[in-house]
């Protein structure tokens, strides 16, 4: 009887841990799922952060030239002015 009583509760805690497996495998494949999203959307993140930096580093080189034009043709003008009130 008490051999018989043993086998069933080895076989309950048998189930039992199966069921945990079972369970925490799940747990873990979600958390994979989470994991690969996050990874994607960070990668996508990060594409986008690079591309709009560098559209923003032509952006200043191009009014860096706009500004040293601007300061020739001032210069240029100054000089004309100089020529003229001599």
């Amino acid at each position: 009887m008490e051999c018989g009583r043993l086998l069933w509760t080895n076989k309950d805690a048998e189930k039992e841990k199966q069921l945990d497996v079972q369970r925490l495998q799940g747990t873990i494949a979600d958390l994979e799922n989470k994991l690969d999203k996050q990874t994607a959307e960070h990668a996508r993140s990060t594409v986008t952060r690079d591309l709009e930096l560098e559209a923003l580093k032509q952006q200043e080189e191009k009014m860096r030239l706009e500004i040293v034009q601007i300061k020739e043709t001032t210069d240029r003008y100054k000089k004309e002015l100089t020529v003229a009130m001599e």
